[in-house]
């Protein structure tokens, strides 16, 4: 389990704790309020081995997943970076995705299984296959409240504040909302939203895959911020197992020097005994 140090929310609900394993083919966040409430899962087939780095700091959850199998005798890894944000954003990064892995064989995919009082909710937003691939950024982002109400672009645009930036998605034909500045032009270009169940603030998929140059940026300045996350992680990790080495060592010694005490002072009383005893009977 994992207790986030952050306020979020899924599908309009605070999330208290996640729960990250394997089930399977698959690499599971499960996410929990008072009760599970739904999941963010990455499955590929035939894995013979997952294995999972977590990074928990405030204001960001970063979940790294290493998916194995074996391809024609040759093991390869897929790479999968899940985010989670603050402001209700979830991100899948694609590091590595081998060419030996198939598109058949991959999904990625948010649901939700939301208990209400009148009724349930459940609900399923898919990864499209064709964006499974390296170099991939694809964010889910809760449409809000505010933006969803305007109907026309027009109206839309003017609903832009100075902490809640407004975005008119053709493809939608929805006015949805956004509070990071670094890929609104991006949402602008193009945006993907999925039709949901009977909930107002769903969330929106957004490939980061438009503009080339854009994408070059975005995608070196995410690879490097992670880079940097994880490489502050081993750093950590090996200040942590240097120090225990060190404690370890250090016992040792000290467990070898009371060894050393205890063997050897009564062996030296022992031929002490015996040296004067040996000049006793030899002066008598």
């Amino acid at each position: 389990y994992v207790a986030l140090n952050f306020p979020f929310k899924y599908y309009d609900r605070h999330v208290n704790d996640l729960l990250i394993h394997r089930y399977g083919n698959e690499g599971l966040i499960n996410i929990f309020s008072e009760k599970y409430i739904g999941r963010i899962s990455n499955r590929l087939k035939d894995i013979t081995k997952l294995i999972f780095e977590v990074l928990n700091e405030k204001g960001l959850l970063v979940v790294k997943s290493y998916f194995v199998k074996t391809v024609n005798g040759t093991e390869v890894t897929a790479k999968i970076t899940n985010l989670i944000h603050p402001n209700g954003k979830i991100s899948f990064y694609y590091d590595n995705i081998p060419t030996e892995i198939k598109e058949s064989e991959q999904e990625s995919k948010i649901s939700a299984d939301i208990k209400c009082e009148t009724h349930n909710v459940s609900d399923e937003i898919y990864v499209p296959g064709e964006w499974i691939k390296p170099g991939t950024l694809v964010e889910y982002e809760a449409f809000g409240k505010i933006c969803p109400k305007y109907n026309s672009i027009k109206k839309c645009k003017k609903a832009t504040t100075s902490n809640i930036t407004c975005i008119w998605c053709e493809k939608a034909n929805k006015c949805i909302e956004s509070n990071d500045q670094n890929t609104h032009k991006l949402k602008v270009d193009d945006c993907y939203v999925e039709e949901s169940l009977d909930v107002n603030d769903l969330s929106a998929p957004t490939p980061i895959k438009h503009d080339e140059k854009t994408l070059k940026i975005t995608e070196f300045q995410f690879a490097e911020k992670l880079k940097k996350i994880f490489e502050e992680t081993a750093q950590h990790l090996t200040m942590t197992v240097n120090t225990t080495v060190g404690n370890i060592q250090n016992k040792l010694y000290l467990y070898l020097y009371i060894l050393i005490i205890l063997v050897v002072y009564p062996v030296v009383i022992y031929i002490g005994c015996i040296i004067w005893r040996w000049l006793h009977y030899s002066t008598d």
